[in-house]
């Protein structure tokens, strides 16, 4: 069975066009390690900072490929070592993904027109 994590990323390099090196470069990560995990002959990564390459290279978030990796993202953990029960649900049922991706989306690129040149009648 694949992992969570593996999914995520090859979905996100499929959808993006982007081959296993291209993010291993981007990531600043060794290319055969990055396959080696997507193969599932290693265990995704440990370190949050790795995860946080990737996730940067692919334009996703860093705590959901985080939490895809049954980690919880050092930037929430004190809040569920020190939030009851009640706050934790209610951050849970007032979470969006959408509205994260809102926040970090960036402007799409410009589409460029090409203008053809209209010939003379005489030519045709």
């Amino acid at each position: 069975m694949k992992s969570k994590f593996s999914e995520i990323v090859r979905s996100k390099m499929k959808e993006m066009n982007i081959s296993v090196r291209a993010v291993a470069k981007k990531s600043g990560i060794d290319s055969s390690y990055l396959s080696k995990i997507l193969n599932e002959k290693r265990n995704p990564p440990g370190e949050e900072k790795i995860i946080s390459k990737i996730a940067e290279a692919l334009n996703i978030s860093p705590e959901y490929l985080t939490i895809s990796c049954g980690k919880i993202p050092s930037r929430w953990q004190n809040f569920f070592l020190n939030a009851g029960i009640e706050k934790i649900r209610a951050a849970i049922e007032n979470y969006s993904p959408a509205a994260e991706k809102e926040r970090k989306r960036e402007p799409e690129p410009r589409k460029i027109k090409i203008r053809r040149p209209t010939l003379p009648d005489d030519i045709l």
